[in-house]
């Protein structure tokens, strides 16, 4: 009876042992396997990938973060890895675009299950809703996965569109809520989707709607690689970050780097002259290798250099206006405030950039008009970018300028 006993209470302690180890296994699978694959919402769970890629042109230094705090390391291509299993939702803010340095400016997150931070990604949130809107564009994708892909490692041209499109809704809430409501489920095409987001920015109360539209048509019609869609649109997305804050007017720094002056001249400290402050958008040109120069902060386009002829205000006018340079003829004469921004104020004789080529130390003509005798015109002199008036008949030099479109 005794070896009965003993021999029960082995078989039970056994069976004790098999259920532990059982339910261990069972705890061990379920955290292994929590978070990982493609998920439905926006919770906290967590996922065993450590490496995540901020796209859009490829995000480098941006702070990227997971929903409890960890911060993830940049290395290159627009990789970040975690120390640890990321808790979603991850985010990401800041930074600069590998290709062309310009700051990135909207904040972006990714939801469980995603390794990428996009617009794409950023916009969708895992709404069925809206997935389902867009896997009606007729792009051949319709899973969450497809459409929040590392688009540029892909090389694919429409989902590299897409982001272009919904960055520029992301950067201003309402335009972002409007658009997300007015989305049909039967867009149809990517061509109707950019169509959906022109009339609701033209509809909008946005500062920069014009250059909005514009920045809109150039994504839609390019015909590149989706690796240079950054390179080729960094122009336009620049006025767009100065039109949100100015209207469509950029205002630039002025180029005056020099600190400190006191009210003597002298150098002195705690001065809020603009050479502390610097205020405004960098300045920035393009030398388009054909005699035109790109400003890259007002994307408006220069002539080069003058043809070295002095005009009066008519014959001035004239002569931009039939002028035929860089491929276009739709030149015109500056206004005022358009040499006033071009003009340097950190150097002199000539004050302007030195891409500008043969730039005459004297008066250069605009087409603004005095308000108080219509026969001064306003012009700006080049040794120091002072402004002044003469009468519209005296002769001076003149450089011309068009619109980007």
């Amino acid at each position: 009876m005794i070896t009965i006993i003993k021999n029960s209470r082995k078989k039970k302690r056994v069976l004790k042992q098999k259920l532990v180890l059982l339910l261990l296994s069972t705890i061990i699978s379920t955290i292994t396997f929590t978070g990982c694959g493609g998920g439905s919402g926006g919770g906290s769970s967590s996922t065993s990938g450590t490496v995540v890629t901020g796209v859009d042109g490829y995000i480098k230094n941006a702070t990227v973060k997971d929903a409890l705090g960890q911060t993830a390391t940049y290395s290159s291509s627009g990789k970040y890895t975690f120390a640890s299993s990321p808790t979603y939702p991850l985010s990401l803010t800041g930074g600069q675009l590998e290709d062309t340095n310009a700051s990135f400016d909207i904040n972006m997150t990714a939801q469980s299950g995603s390794s990428v931070l996009s617009p794409i990604a950023t916009f969708l949130e895992n709404n069925s809703t809206l997935l389902s809107k867009f896997a009606n564009l007729g792009l051949g994708i319709s899973t969450i996965d497809e459409f929040t892909v590392d688009y540029i490692n892909s090389n694919d041209l429409n989902l590299s569109k897409l982001s272009q499109l919904l960055y520029v809704m992301i950067k201003d809430d309402t335009l972002l809520t409007t658009f997300k409501t007015n989305i049909n489920a039967n867009e149809g095409s990517l061509d109707n989707l950019f169509l959906r987001a022109h009339t609701d920015s033209n509809a909008s109360a946005s500062n920069g709607k014009f250059k909005i539209r514009i920045f809109l048509n150039k994504v839609n019609s390019y015909t590149g690689t989706a690796s240079g869609m950054e390179d080729f649109v960094k122009n336009y997305k620049n006025s767009i970050i100065s039109s949100l804050v100015d209207g469509n007017r950029t205002i630039l720094k002025t180029g005056q780097i020099t600190e400190g002056y006191d009210n003597d001249g002298t150098s002195g400290t705690g001065t809020q002259d603009d050479g502390t402050l610097s205020r405004g958008i960098t300045r920035s040109y393009t030398d388009n290798a054909n005699g035109t120069v790109t400003d890259n902060a007002t994307t408006l386009i220069w002539q080069k250099e003058d043809d070295n002829n002095t005009y009066n205000w008519t014959d001035a006018i004239a002569y931009c206006d039939n002028l035929n340079l860089g491929g276009s003829t739709a030149w015109r004469l500056p206004t005022i405030e358009e040499f006033v921004q071009l003009a340097d104020k950190g150097t002199s004789s000539p004050a302007i950039n030195a891409v500008f080529t043969n730039t005459n130390i004297s008066y250069y003509r605009s087409s603004t008009i005095s308000a108080s005798n219509n026969n001064d015109v306003w012009n700006i002199h080049f040794v120091d970018s002072r402004v002044g008036m003469t009468i519209n008949s005296f002769a001076v030099y003149a450089r011309c300028v068009r619109s980007a479109d």
